[in-house]
């Protein structure tokens, strides 16, 4: 049965001198009368879908893992680790403009079904002059639809620029990279004409978390170099395309494609979008989303719970989802409280919160006004929070709520050439919750931006790097993160 009424949460932040409230605008917005359209025919056998829409099978190209695309003489080629060769693609298309590539340029089939390509998004544009040259996002893995009707559904932060994006993609069906009835997770890099995809896809399960980071910028010979990462539990994705254009867009996306029922989409309210972290060539920038529903036929929308960085993006499924709180992260032990904005119903609402505390396995009955307070300390990684409302139906939503982020990160170099790592809270041990993410990020002077990446669920890592140019300068940073936070420190060169 369709949701009576929906709710969104507001979180005010009572610990900190400066309160902080996050709010979805116009709780008012009507939603549309879902009618279930009728099944898309089969595809047909010379396409595929990929992020972007659907492409003839034969522009969608796959690139070896570990393998980097490149342009040469005007011409994108994939590259092995030895520099050769293995591919030429045909002239490399920088058509230049100042509109972006996407949804503008999306390729969508008119059949009957719900509505296609970039449904929810927000963008954010680059100041003049500032290239972007880093975006990490971390988000965690979506329940699997109840639903398989040959759906494709694309979870992703990327950039892109008027030709071009970049993207490390979670995807949920059987794309152009292939898949299944299952979550996978990969990077893509595709213009309006023609599509590359890292060729292994890495399966990864339901509550893992994703990392997705880009990095790089101009190289100094007029044009750009980037690297896109995807991170799971399960494994790591990492390639390079250098001599391209700039990539001047960061977007937070769900795209989706094929759908017949709204039960295809994720079987549960939202997806949280946590912005780690965004620089450009002058540092971090002021950052303000703009929120893009183009569909709302089964009542997704898009917010933004908190701009700025660090930040938060929430793609919602449906009409009942919680605003500004799926995966809300509490950096200090302190008293927060949460806001419930429930709408539509009856009018009249009654209001039963809850808490769940994994140490003691139960669930504790609280407050039943229209707001409540919760004091987080101890060694809990996270609590779950539960609101029920009732007006006319009974309605029931969570939020996890995480209050032991990683705080900083001790790195030490006890050899020459040689770093070890690992995550620190120096007044409560060690911070975050595992799996951790060890990003290894070298600046070395004489041959740009270079970087190494290790994944691992060790509570520390190592890292041995080899200078590419003898007596040559460099700088370290090693940044751990786990599925919602993240602290980075930086070291010297060694001779």
């Amino acid at each position: 049965m369709r949701k009576a009424f929906a709710i969104s949460l507001a979180v005010v932040l009572a610990a900190c001198d400066n309160d902080v409230t996050l709010t979805r605008p116009d709780e008012t917005l009507a939603r549309a009368t879902l009618v279930r359209p009728s099944k898309p025919p089969p595809l047909p056998s010379d396409s595929v879908v990929t992020p972007g829409g659907y492409r003839l099978r034969s522009t969608v190209h796959g690139v070896a893992n570990g393998h980097s695309l490149r342009v040469r003489a005007g011409h994108l080629q994939e590259v092995g680790q030895s520099d050769s060769v293995v591919a030429d693609f045909g002239p490399y298309v920088d058509s230049g403009g100042s509109q972006p590539l996407l949804p503008r340029h999306e390729s969508k089939r008119d059949v009957p079904g719900l509505g296609t390509g970039w449904v929810v998004y927000t963008t954010w544009n680059r100041p003049s002059g500032q290239p972007i040259i880093y975006d990490s996002t971390n988000w965690v893995v979506p329940a699997q639809p109840t639903s398989h009707d040959g759906q494709l559904d694309f979870l992703f932060n990327g950039l892109q620029g008027s030709s071009w994006i970049l993207q490390p993609v979670l995807q949920w069906g059987t794309s152009g990279a292939g898949g299944g009835t299952y979550w996978a997770a990969t990077c893509w890099y595709a213009d309006g004409a023609n599509t590359y995809y890292d060729s292994t896809l890495v399966d990864v399960g339901v509550g893992d978390a994703i990392s997705g980071v880009i990095s790089g910028g101009p190289n100094g010979g007029g044009s750009y170099n980037y690297t896109c990462r995807i991170h799971t539990p399960e494994g790591s994705r990492s390639w390079s395309e250098s001599n391209v254009a700039e990539l001047y867009q960061a977007v937070n996306t769900l795209e989706v494609h094929y759908l017949a029922s709204c039960s295809d989409y994720p079987a549960q309210d939202s997806t949280a979008f946590l912005v780690k972290d965004i620089q450009t060539t002058n540092g971090t920038p002021s950052l303000t989303w703009t929120q893009e529903n183009i569909y709302e036929d089964c009542g997704q929308w898009v917010t933004v719970a908190s701009n700025g960085i660090p930040g938060q993006v929430n793609l919602n499924y449906g009409e009942a989802s919680i605003t500004g709180l799926a995966g809300f992260v509490a950096e200090t032990s302190g008293t927060y409280q949460w806001y419930s904005n429930p709408r539509n119903g009856t009018g009249s609402y009654s209001f039963q919160w809850s808490y769940y505390s994994p140490t003691n396995n139960q669930w504790y009955q609280m407050g039943t006004s229209q707001n409540q307070t919760m004091s987080l300390s101890g060694w809990d990684p996270s609590d779950i929070l539960k609101v029920t409302v009732t007006s006319g139906e009974v309605d029931s939503q969570y939020v996890t709520v995480y209050w032991s982020p990683i705080s900083s990160v001790n790195l030490s170099q006890p050899y020459s050439c040689y770093w070890t790592g690992a995550p620190m809270n120096p007044s409560e041990g060690t911070g975050g919750v595992p799996p951790y993410i060890y990003d290894w990020l070298v600046y070395e002077a004489g041959v740009g931006y270079s970087q190494q990446v290790d994944t691992t669920n060790n509570t520390s890592d190592t890292y041995i790097y080899y200078p590419l140019i003898s007596g040559d300068s460099y700088s370290l940073t090693l940044t751990v993160s786990d599925a919602l936070t993240s602290a980075s420190n930086g070291g010297t060169g060694c001779n």
